[in-house]
């Protein structure tokens, strides 16, 4: 959707940034996501910022 390598991502992406940045396309979305919902199709899950930054913060953890 950005476009961004992870490298990128990761050296650049903090916690306070991802939540502006759903903040902001909760405001006005990407274009790719207004397509999509003009052609009527919709996400399978949608979640809070907060739940979005749980399931990241998750995704590192090994056998837990």
């Amino acid at each position: 959707m950005t476009g961004w390598t992870w490298d990128y991502v990761e050296n650049h992406m903090t916690i306070p940034r991802l939540k502006a940045l759903h903040a902001e396309w909760q405001r006005v979305p990407p274009l790719s996501i207004m397509v999509a919902y003009f052609l009527g199709i919709r996400p399978k899950e949608e979640g809070t910022a907060e739940e979005l930054v749980e399931r990241i913060m998750g995704m590192g953890r090994v056998g837990i």
